[in-house]
């Protein structure tokens, strides 16, 4: 390759060597009038030609700049529409914890039946949810998890665990069978990691 570069730009330059001596004679031949007239033209298509590149970097430069703040543009709105719907879905999830944190003012025997009407409620009056579930530490929501222990609905230690999903033609479902990947580290970092 190094060889093919060099024998090419030897020849390219013995080329323009050549076209340049061949030119320089027809220019001496020339009548002082024709002289000017070369001389005029090569300034104009020196200056025409650095023109033609000082408009193409200028409008390089300004297309690039027009690009980059339309995709800011379009970044900034889609942001938004993104924080829009987050705080929408963070909204209800910071309304459901209050409303869990509330709870010891209802008798212990009924609050899972309420928590699950609740949940099961805001998921349906929420089309864009696709689920919306709650763990709780052993024994914390009302103190009888011995009840609940291998129940349907619950794993063996019959912790709070509830979740209610959208399927993809809109029915709500209950998991019935609660798995306990929350206690696996990596799989339930999400619960394990405050």
């Amino acid at each position: 390759m190094t060889n093919f570069c060099v024998f090419y730009s030897s020849i390219t330059s013995s080329l323009i060597v050549n076209l340049m001596s061949s030119f320089m004679k027809y220019v001496q031949n020339l009548s002082i009038g024709h002289k000017i007239i070369v001389a005029v033209l090569a300034v104009n298509i020196i200056g025409i030609v650095l023109m033609a590149s000082v408009l193409h970097t200028r409008s390089s430069t300004i297309q690039i700049a027009s690009a980059m703040e339309g995709v800011s543009n379009m970044a900034g709105k889609h942001a938004e529409a993104t924080k829009a719907q987050l705080d929408s879905v963070m909204s209800v999830g910071r309304t459901l914890a209050e409303v869990m944190q509330r709870f010891d003012s209802i008798q212990a025997s009924d609050r899972r039946d309420i928590l699950e009407v609740m949940i099961s409620g805001v998921l349906n009056a929420n089309p864009d949810f696709h689920g919306i579930w709650t763990i709780w530490e052993p024994n914390e929501f009302d103190g009888l998890d011995y009840q609940y222990a291998g129940q349907d609905g619950y794993d063996s230690s019959g912790r709070v665990h509830i979740s209610y999903f959208r399927d993809k033609d809109g029915d709500i479902w209950r998991d019935e069978e609660p798995g306990q990947e929350y206690l696996n580290p990596g799989e339930g970092d999400y619960y394990q990691i405050p």
